[in-house]
C-alpha cells in the first residue's frame, strides 16, 4: 500500500494531487476483485525509437513488468513534441493497461501554447513516478565556425534568418528554449521542428542544420563522439559529463536556466485496486538502482519523486514555464511540417 493511502492526513493543493488522492485513498479500501494484469501492458511514448524518451521508457516497462509480475511493451508514437500519444493515453479505457511516458512538452508545456489542445494534463492523466531531468544543450555541427556561444550569435547577426534551428517538435522544451535563446539575444533564426533527438540530430550531423537544442541524456554519445560540438548547457551548474562547457548562466544568459523531464503517467480514473497496484509497483523500479544508474549515466539528475510529490513538482513546472512558453508562440501548429 502506498505512504499516501496510509497516511491519515495529507495536506493537497493541485489538481494533479487531488486526482491521484482520490485515486489512491480509495484503492486503499477497495478490495482486488480480479486478477490484474491478465494481459500486457503499454507503455506509449511520444518519440521514435532510438531517443533518450525511448531508451527510458523501454528500462521502465522492463522493471514495471517485473514489478507487476506481467508483460509490459513499448509503443512509439510520434509527434506533436509528445501530444499524440499524450492523447491517446488520455482517452485510453480507465482499466491501467495503457501508460505513458511523458516528457516536459505533451504535459507542462502543452497547454500553455495550445488553445484547441484535446485533453488536460492536469485532468485526464494522473502522475505516477518522476523518471528523470536532463538539461537541454546548445549543439553546433563538428565542422561549425562557432566555437563559443559568442561567436555563433556574431554569426547568427551576420547572417539575418539564414541560420536554422533544430528542437524535438513544435511546442517541445527545446522549441521554447530555442526561442527564449532567440529573443535575448536579438537574432533571427528559423525554427525546424522534428519527431524526436534521433532524426533531429542526423540532420546537424548532416549539415542540414545550422544548431541544435536538445537534451543532454539523448545527445551525449554524438558528444562524446566528437560528430557535434557543445556550447552550453542549461544546468544550474556544469554538468560532470560535460565539465568544459560552459552554462548558459556563465555565458550571461540565467533566463535559459532549464531542465527536461521525463515521467511515469496513467489515466485518471482506473479501478482504485489497480491505481494501488501501479503505485506500488512504480515505487519499486523508482526505488531499484537500475533506473537511477541509468539515468545518472547519460548525464541527467535522478530524483525519487512518486505520487504527490511528482505531482508538487507538476505544478511548479507549469508555473516556471508559463512565461517562457510565450515566445514559441500562442499556438502549438500541425505536426505535418515536422521531419
Amino acid at each position: 500500500m502506498s505512504s499516501l493511502a496510509s497516511s491519515p492526513v495529507v495536506r493537497i493543493t493541485s489538481r494533479y494531487g487531488l486526482l491521484l488522492a482520490a485515486s489512491l485513498m480509495l484503492a486503499a479500501c477497495a478490495p482486488d476483485e480480479s486478477p490484474w494484469p491478465s494481459r500486457p501492458i503499454k507503455i506509449e511514448v511520444g518519440y521514435p525509437p532510438g531517443g533518450g524518451a525511448d531508451a527510458l521508457a523501454r528500462l521502465v516497462a522492463s522493471e514495471l513488468g517485473r514489478a507487476l509480475d506481467g508483460q509490459v511493451v513499448v509503443e512509439n508514437r510520434p509527434g506533436s513534441a509528445g501530444t499524440f500519444a499524450a492523447q491517446l493515453v488520455a482517452q485510453a479505457p480507465r482499466d491501467g493497461y495503457t501508460l505513458l511516458v511523458a516528457a516536459t512538452g505533451a504535459v507542462t508545456l502543452a497547454p500553455l501554447l495550445n488553445r484547441a489542445l484535446s485533453y488536460a494534463p492536469d485532468k485526464d492523466l494522473c502522475p505516477l513516478a518522476l523518471l528523470g531531468e536532463t538539461p537541454h544543450v546548445l549543439l553546433v555541427n563538428a565542422v561549425s565556425p562557432a566555437q563559443s556561444l559568442d561567436e555563433l550569435v556574431a554569426l547568427a547577426r551576420q547572417h539575418p534568418s539564414a541560420l536554422s534551428y533544430a528542437s524535438l517538435g513544435q511546442g517541445s522544451s527545446a522549441h521554447v528554449t530555442g526561442a527564449r535563446f532567440a529573443s535575448l539575444t536579438h537574432i533571427a533564426i528559423n525554427h525546424v521542428p522534428y519527431r524526436g533527438s534521433a532524426p533531429a540530430i542526423n540532420d546537424l550531423i548532416g549539415g542540414h542544420v545550422s544548431m541544435m537544442f536538445g537534451t543532454l541524456q539523448a545527445t551525449l554519445p554524438m558528444i562524446e563522439s566528437g560528430q557535434v560540438r557543445v556550447l552550453a548547457v542549461s544546468s544550474e551548474r556544469r554538468s560532470p559529463k560535460l565539465p568544459s562547457v560552459p552554462t548558459f548562466a556563465e555565458q550571461g544568459f540565467p533566463e535559459l536556466t532549464s531542465t527536461s523531464w521525463y515521467g511515469l503517467f496513467m489515466p485518471c480514473g482506473v479501478p482504485p485496486a489497480v491505481a494501488r497496484k501501479l503505485d506500488i509497483a512504480a515505487r519499486k523500479v523508482v526505488e531499484q538502482g537500475a533506473l537511477a544508474a541509468r539515468v545518472e549515466g547519460e548525464g541527467s539528475e535522478f530524483r525519487a519523486l512518486i505520487g504527490q510529490d511528482f505531482a508538487r513538482f507538476l505544478d511548479a513546472e507549469r508555473a516556471r514555464w508559463k512565461s517562457a512558453s510565450a515566445l514559441a508562440g500562442s499556438e502549438v501548429s500541425d505536426d505535418s511540417d515536422q521531419r
